[in-house]
């Protein structure tokens, strides 16, 4: 019958094991048959090593990491699954002790306490399985390095107290287990550390993947009200072309008919009607103009543009309306408290560079810290983000921007390296 005890003891680490890589862990088996297989000689080496006097518990364990390597094909897996469930057994073993008052030899000598504690462990995975089914987690992503520093911290944590409960708080005095406690706390110390330094650059790296989110929705954002604008352009034109025909035909029968001064009138209305297409402002960049003029006509401001940008960047047609949708609208909402409403633009090249030289009359107080532009709107978290939109694609292409408020005139000076 004791031989069945150690057969019973195999087979439920080896579910334990199973249960957490498949129920926690989320890892799919790769081979049932063999491992299923693979049982029989298991079972009749459990029982003869028990028969012929060999160290069983070292036998069950080399046969669970053996079958667990068959089972789910992995080979470190098993091992630090076994070794978490070996801590997690005796840290459950030393809760039993602590409330039941046991000792600590007599209560490790006795199979009934053994059978508790397996239940206990076995409630315990259960629970953690319901709970992972019950919210829907997907499979959790962990590396061998994540398992190893969580089996190093419970290590040093069992490696510290296990010499106060094994040998009482008046016996643990000796050299070896002073060592223990020591080797235990500086496991736990560099467990601990690794793990925090882990969180803090998950952390980092969680921010900047926000970040560059947030970014994209932004670019997104920008293309968006390009083709919009497109778009309407191209619904105006086909309009336009549509109704040309009858147009002239009714401006001919007013010429016809000698009714010239409403042939005149007419014709100053078809103009009217044409000169909407038309481009107020020529930048010599296709979606610059789009953009420009959109603006222009919107906030009607007047727009003194000197200068001409390429029509092709080595910038995309997202990032062309930002920077310049950006910086057109901080101006055109600046001139609408004062008298002089002139919005000056210029445009150098030089070899692969572009330089942009924005400037206009403001009244409003202008904040700089550390050399950038900050809001003085009261909403500071929905204000404030075309600058950082600006800053954030001259970083991009290694330029720079500059900001300078003097007699009540505010001026930008943007730099954008190998943009051209």
């Amino acid at each position: 019958m004791r031989e069945l005890y150690w057969v019973y003891v195999y087979a439920i680490e080896l579910w334990k094991m199973i249960l957490i890589m498949r129920g926690i862990l989320g890892v799919e088996p790769s081979r049932k048959r063999e491992a299923v297989v693979f049982q029989i000689p298991a079972v009749l080496g459990v029982v003869l090593c028990y028969r012929f006097g060999f160290s069983v518990n070292k036998v069950i364990v080399l046969f669970i990491i053996v079958s667990g390597w068959i089972y789910f094909k992995k080979f470190f897996l098993p091992i630090f699954t076994w070794l978490g469930i070996s801590i997690m057994d005796f840290l459950i073993g030393l809760f039993i002790i602590f409330f039941a008052q046991m000792d600590f030899q007599t209560a490790y000598a006795s199979n009934h306490f053994a059978d508790v504690e397996e239940i206990f462990s076995f409630i315990m995975i259960l629970i953690v399985i319901t709970i992972r089914k019950r919210f829907k987690v997907n499979k959790i992503q962990y590396t061998y390095s994540d398992v190893a520093l969580g089996a190093m911290v419970l290590i040093g944590v069992i490696a510290c107290i296990g010499p106060f409960l094994s040998e009482g708080f008046q016996n643990w005095t000796s050299f070896g287990k002073r060592l223990e406690i020591l080797l235990g706390f500086l496991l736990m110390l560099i467990g601990i550390s690794t793990i925090i330094i882990r969180i803090c650059s998950v952390r980092q790296k969680q921010e900047q993947f926000e970040q560059q989110m947030l970014w994209n929705e932004r670019l997104l954002n920008e293309q968006k009200k390009y083709y919009e604008l497109l778009l309407q352009k191209e619904e105006m034109t086909k309009k336009i072309r549509h109704d040309m025909k009858s147009q002239l035909g009714c401006l001919g029968r007013f010429l016809e008919k000698g009714e010239y001064d409403q042939a005149k009138e007419y014709l100053g209305e078809l103009i009217g009607g044409i000169q909407r297409l038309n481009i107020l402002v020529s930048t010599g960049n296709d979606v610059v103009d789009i953009v420009v003029n959109d603006i222009v006509q919107r906030e009607k401001m007047d727009l003194n543009w000197k200068g001409r940008i390429p029509s092709k960047l080595n910038m995309t047609n997202a990032e062309i309306c930002i920077l310049f949708s950006n910086l057109l609208k901080n101006a055109a909402e600046a001139v609408k408290d004062v008298k002089e409403k002139t919005v000056n633009v210029t445009i150098k090249v030089k070899g692969h560079h572009l330089l942009l030289e924005e400037s206009n009359h403001t009244l409003k107080p202008v904040i700089f810290e550390e050399g950038r532009l900050m809001t003085t709107k009261h909403d500071k978290e929905k204000h404030g983000i075309g600058s950082q939109n600006i800053k954030e694609i001259v970083e991009k292409y290694n330029g720079s921007v500059s900001y300078h408020c003097e007699n009540h005139i505010f001026q930008v000076n943007i730099i954008l390296l190998d943009a051209i």
